[in-house]
């Protein structure tokens, strides 16, 4: 009891220095970003969760304008499609990509592979695709609000099937490392966030019209998609 009680007054002393360890543990979580599987689970998931920020950002202006007159509760109210959508996703996704699993690992002579959890992914591309393209198509044609407030779920279910087999294939090819993948993924998704910010500042910039007219033609690709 007393060894007990010292080490955790220790712990908790105020002029405990941090030691060597500390900022081992602290910048464990970079290197992880070279490994391929934990580079690839960041690019997938980051992109994702960006992109649904983009909706969340356009939405008042969407919903807002002239064109369906939301107030601002009713614009807050969208929200709930893909949280909906996403609780379906959160209770199907699990089960689904355990049963694929186990189902391909008896396809396998009873050898399990991490790959097996990316199966999920395909349903995950479907719906997104029809939720990310569906949406703009559905504002430019002037369908009800319905039809893009449903289309707006689908993207949050796509991406729901999209977190479950990125994370589970990281801690399945990594399990030692699972918590120090789990933060490497979590830190690079402002990286996203600010490289889709940047973009879009760069093209109100002065000079960025003479810049982009220099590179040629694929810029202009870039200048439609964007």
């Amino acid at each position: 009891m007393s060894s007990f009680s010292s080490a955790k007054s220790k712990l908790f002393c105020p002029r405990t220095r941090l030691t060597l360890d500390f900022f081992k543990i602290a910048f464990r979580p970079v290197p992880l970003f070279f490994y391929p599987a934990v580079c690839w689970a960041t690019l997938c998931y980051g992109t994702s969760v960006t992109w649904l920020g983009v909706f969340g950002v356009t939405l008042a202006q969407v919903f807002g304008g002239p064109q369906y007159n939301f107030t601002a509760g009713q614009i807050g109210l969208i929200g709930l499609s893909p949280w909906i959508f996403g609780v379906i996703g959160n209770v199907c996704g699990g089960p689904i990509c355990d049963w694929v699993a186990r189902y391909m690992t008896k396809r396998n002579g009873g050898v399990y592979e991490p790959e097996f959890r990316l199966v999920l992914m395909f349903p995950a591309v479907v719906l997104g695709s029809i939720g990310y393209f569906g949406f703009g198509w559905s504002i430019e044609n002037g369908d009800p609000w319905i039809v893009p407030v449903i289309l707006y779920g689908l993207v949050g279910i796509g991406g729901v099937f999209l977190a479950i087999p990125v994370y589970t294939y990281v801690v399945d090819s990594h399990r030692a490392l699972a918590p120090e993948a789990f933060v490497t993924v979590s830190l690079c998704i402002p990286a996203h966030f600010g490289l889709l910010a940047l973009v879009f500042c760069f093209r109100e910039l002065p000079f960025s019209c003479n810049l982009m007219r220099s590179l040629g033609p694929v810029t202009d690709i870039v200048d439609q998609l964007l």
